[in-house]
């Protein structure tokens, strides 16, 4: 039973599990190494594309008829390569797992016979404990001692096989595991091998579509061949046509240099006679700023004479105001003194102004009436002195517009003359001697 056991636990040991992490390994290796061989492939494909697209951009003298057949045997060779990789990678995987295989049901079928040896031993020991059973006893009055002997054999048998009951359930545990470890590595192998055939199949068919396109590429190359060689003529006929335009254009040169000379000298007179308005222009612009000038200082002159007048008559008119005011109060007072004589006399008050009352009004409302005679004609000045002002910036602004406008056109002329084939247009001199005067 201990032979048994001790087999069991190898079985069961870290070992078997190490060679599983090993077989993983290896397939880890082996698929790194099939993906290295795609990226080839892959390269491959790019040369290939690489080649079409020199071919169809015309570059038929880089290319060379020795280049299709090395690069369709680097393929083949590529691609057989990989094959054998992957068939090589699947019969060791299948090997491997058939290997395992055995051994799990080795193991399997050691434990079977450990756990009918078990059975067995309990068998045996049950037999063992009914043959061993006491007769029973006598009746009551006879008074047997126990058999000690047999009680601790019966405990011992418990005990044994409580330990060899557990032990079962502990082997069984571990039987579940394996085998469903061992139902888990099979549908990987079998998904493996499915895998497998659809890569061997796809690689077939793009081994297949690779011929495929090199007899294009084949075709396409004769094509460009011929598209070449008409493509030759067809240069040449554009060269005969190049020379004849070359020919043309150098006569349109000449006839449109003629041309700018002659826009040229336009151009040149017509700047020379726009410098002599410009100055001229200037001239007179600056008489009438002087003349502006002098009448707006000549304006201000007279304004201010004119405050000054009214001031002194305003002056003028407080002081005799003022005077007339105290005059009528010495009459006023010589008045109700006179009154109250005659009251005193009379004893019955006079009635209505007097005639020196009456004038005084009246000269006070002529005063007045002059006043406002004199603030409505300063009012006037002020406005005429404003408008002035106005037409005088006006005149500023419109003269600006036609430098402007002048500016403009000039400039327009020199960038017709820096552009050949462009017509001269004249001058228009826009500045004229009555837009200054208003």
């Amino acid at each position: 039973m201990s032979t048994e056991e001790s087999d069991f636990t190898n079985s069961t040991s870290p070992g078997s599990f190490k060679s599983v992490y090993e077989n993983d390994v290896k397939a880890s290796q082996e698929k790194e190494a099939v993906q290295e061989l795609e990226l080839k492939k892959k390269r491959y494909e790019l040369k290939i594309k690489q080649l079409e697209a020199d071919i169809s951009n015309a570059n038929a003298e880089s290319f060379s008829r020795d280049q299709l057949p090395s690069v369709k045997s680097e393929l083949e060779k590529s691609c057989n390569q990989l094959f054998l990789q992957r068939t090589n990678a699947l019969t060791l995987k299948l090997e491997q797992a058939k290997a395992e295989r055995l051994n799990l049901e080795k193991q399997v079928k050691s434990l079977q016979k450990t756990l009918e040896n078990e059975r067995r031993l309990t068998k045996q020991l049950a037999d063992e404990r009914e043959s061993h059973k006491p007769p029973r006893p006598p009746p009551f009055p006879e008074i047997t001692l126990p058999d000690l002997s047999l009680l601790r054999d019966n405990y011992a048998l418990i005990y044994r096989k409580r330990a060899l009951e557990e032990e079962i359930r502990d082997a069984e545990r571990q039987l579940s595991v394996r085998r469903q470890a061992i139902a888990e590595n099979e549908g990987k192998l079998t998904k493996l091998i499915k895998d497998s055939k659809e890569a061997t199949a796809q690689s077939e068919a793009q081994i297949r579509q690779e011929t495929l396109d090199l007899a294009q590429l084949e075709e396409m190359r004769n094509s460009l061949r011929e598209r070449l060689e008409s493509n030759k003529q067809r240069q040449k006929q554009l060269e005969n046509e190049k020379r004849m335009l070359a020919a043309q254009i150098e006569a349109a040169e000449a006839e449109q240099r003629a041309k700018i000379d002659e826009i040229n000298r336009n151009f040149l007179a017509a700047q020379r006679e726009f410098d002599e308005a410009r100055a001229r222009k200037k001239a007179e612009i600056r008489e009438l700023t002087k003349k502006l000038h002098e009448n707006e200082e000549l304006n201000r002159a007279k304004i201010q004479e004119k405050e000054r007048l009214i001031l002194e008559m305003n002056a003028a008119i407080e002081k005799r105001n003022i005077e007339k005011r105290q005059r009528e109060e010495e009459k006023r007072k010589q008045q109700q003194r006179k009154r109250m004589e005659q009251r005193q006399k009379n004893g019955s008050p006079q009635s209505g102004p007097t005639p020196a009352v009456l004038q005084l009004q009246q000269e006070i409302a002529d005063l007045e009436n002059q006043k406002a005679e004199l603030m409505r004609k300063s009012q006037d000045l002020i406005r005429k002195m404003t408008s002035n002002e106005k037409k005088l910036e006006a005149t500023k602004a419109k003269i600006e517009r036609k430098l402007a406008e002048s500016e403009r056109q000039l400039k327009r002329m020199k960038a017709e003359r820096a552009s050949p084939g462009s017509q001269s247009t004249p001058i228009k001199n826009t500045l004229v001697a009555d837009d200054f005067v208003e």
